[in-house]
């Protein structure tokens, strides 16, 4: 059982792993002290155009990020739903390793600028 970071409330598994996707995707590696190679280069990637090549690179690095950091799920499709600006919305589909079900989860990145 996890806790939200927020609230410091325990936290649903499936909540626990959408706080955990957020923290390691938008945790740029070689911030975390102890940790070094915690993370994910989506960061220094949001700063870029947001194109069909910068969508590919974004979409490659959360794959290899939680293929790393989280071994609760799986990813079977991430998919581009919404770009505004600096603001890219994706969707992520999501196989849960343990509870063996599948479900998809929203993911909003923005560029801190």
């Amino acid at each position: 059982m996890s806790m939200s970071k927020a609230s410091g409330k325990a936290l649903a598994r499936r909540d626990s792993i959408t706080q955990s996707i957020g923290d390691i995707v938008m945790t740029p590696i070689g911030t975390r002290l102890m940790r070094r190679d915690y993370g994910s280069i989506v960061p220094f990637l949001i700063d870029q155009p947001l194109n069909g090549l910068t969508q590919l690179r974004v979409a490659s690095a959360i794959v290899d990020a939680l293929a790393r950091w989280e071994s609760r799920v799986e990813i079977s499709r991430i998919e581009s739903l919404e770009q505004q600006g600096a603001h890219l919305q994706l969707q992520l589909r999501l196989h849960d390793v343990n509870a063996g079900q599948q479900y998809s989860e929203t993911l909003s990145l923005a560029s801190p600028s």
